[in-house]
């Protein structure tokens, strides 16, 4: 029998013991879907899982980074401050340092109650920051809403800084750089600059032997060094120590200007300028008027008053020494940002009257019972009366506008109490709305 035949006839024997269920092709195909689904949903239901791991795992992380984000930010916001309403002037308070005045009516004083600032040209003031008087080491009325108050014990140690007129502040710890506390200037309430000049046996005699200049843009909380002279690297970036390094003093007109007294060699003054931010710096030799000094001079300059490209500095030149020494004032300008300087004028006053800028030509300066204005930056100079301030004398006074002057008067600390520490007599706010032919004590809230 052929083998085909032979199939048949066992298939035939088999269907009569069990006969063909026609059933079993669909059970079987329903089988291999079931099974072909349970494999997908266990593939979705993996995918499905791991999708929701990843997902939960990065809602955490998101509700961590937002969590992180609020603690940040209330740590470095600003806190507000509960201030009182402001309070007319009633009394007579002695002050810290002399007020700052941008407008004939915006200013603000420093008393022992803290910080005051006034709106209406100081008929009512508003206490916006408490602070202890002995501990300030600098405050700048930048404009109406941005203050900027730097406090330590010795040297400046933390920067307060508001934004909207003294509601709310932020306070950032100034960080100390490696070689000490140096001097410390801010432009604004984020930049500023810190500079260290070291002297052998942390003296102030004999040659600085150490000069080290630094840049921050985030209030302190970090510094960049710019520039580091010493004894083994004598000159960088324009600073050496064999020209005379820079002996304190240092100030920016902008976040490009700068300028630092490097003391007097030879008769003159000399002053460092940098027109890059401070990474590099140019010496100059300040001229000497008409005639030259005499040979016994010593010159020692301020830093300069900047209006943008236009400028002026005074230098004080002490001719011959102890009795018989003489104390002269003079004035220099400049048109070129400080790179070069015009020839010095001497002031009405020889000696110790303070002069007030009110722009690159319109100055004043006061002595006693005399006031003395010049429209054209100190070539002449017009003399008035002026009503002098009983057991007073001017101490510092201040140009906001060709009328507005504030300033300063100082009287006898044995004449009175409860003066700031840090000096050797009261100072009292002071103000003219004349062109300083009549002054008035500034009267304040009682302390």
């Amino acid at each position: 029998m052929e083998d085909v035949n032979l199939r048949l006839e066992f298939h035939r024997a088999l269907d009569a013991v069990a006969p063909p269920a026609p059933w079993l092709s669909a059970t079987v195909r329903d089988g291999l879907r079931r099974k072909q689904l349970d494999s997908t949903r266990n593939r979705v239901g993996r995918s499905t899982a791991t999708r929701f791991a990843v997902g939960s795992l990065l809602l955490v992380l998101l509700a961590v980074a937002v969590a992180t984000a609020l603690i940040l930010s209330q740590l470095f916001a600003p806190v507000p401050v509960h201030n009182p309403p402001p309070l007319p002037g009633s009394a007579t308070v002695p002050i810290a340092s002399a007020p700052q005045f941008i407008t004939p009516e915006d200013g603000l004083v420093l008393t022992g109650k803290g910080l005051l600032l006034t709106h209406d040209g100081g008929q009512t003031w508003l206490r916006v920051l408490p602070l202890d008087w002995s501990q300030y080491s600098d405050v700048r009325f930048l404009d109406k809403t941005h203050i900027l108050v730097l406090t330590g014990n010795l040297y400046p140690e933390t920067v307060h800084a508001t934004s909207d007129g003294g509601a709310t502040w932020r306070t950032t710890r100034i960080a100390s750089i490696p070689e000490g506390q140096g001097s410390i200037f801010f432009l604004d309430d984020h930049e500023g600059w810190e500079l260290f000049t070291g002297f052998p046996g942390a003296t102030l005699k004999g040659p600085a032997d150490l000069v080290v200049l630094y840049h921050t843009i985030d209030s302190g909380a970090h510094w960049t060094r710019l520039v580091r002279v010493d004894t083994t690297s004598t000159s960088d970036h324009g600073v050496a120590l064999s020209n005379g390094a820079p002996v304190g003093g240092l100030s920016f007109s902008d976040s490009v200007h700068g300028f630092m007294s490097a003391g007097t060699s030879g008769g003159f003054a000399r002053l460092y300028v940098s027109q890059d931010a401070g990474r590099n710096w140019r010496l100059l030799h300040l001229p000497a008027p008409p005639g030259g000094f005499p040979n016994d001079n010593f010159s020692s300059p301020t830093l300069p008053t900047m209006f943008g490209q236009q400028g002026v500095l005074i230098q004080y030149v002490t001719r011959g020494s102890g009795p018989a020494g003489q104390l002269d004032t003079f004035t220099s300008t400049t048109n070129d940002a400080g790179l070069t300087w015009n020839a010095p004028r001497p002031t009405p006053v020889p000696c110790c009257a303070p002069v007030a800028f009110l722009d690159a030509t319109h100055w004043w300066q006061a002595g006693g019972s005399v006031v003395y204005r010049t429209s054209d930056a100190g070539v002449t100079w017009t003399k008035s009366s002026s009503q002098a301030l009983p057991g007073l004398s001017f101490e510092t006074i201040t140009a906001v506008s060709y009328q507005v002057l504030w300033g300063t008067a100082g009287g006898a600390f044995s004449a009175t109490e409860g003066c700031a520490p840090r000096f050797d007599g009261c100072l009292y706010p002071i103000r003219s709305t004349d062109s300083g032919a009549h002054w008035t004590i500034v009267k304040l809230p009682p302390t």
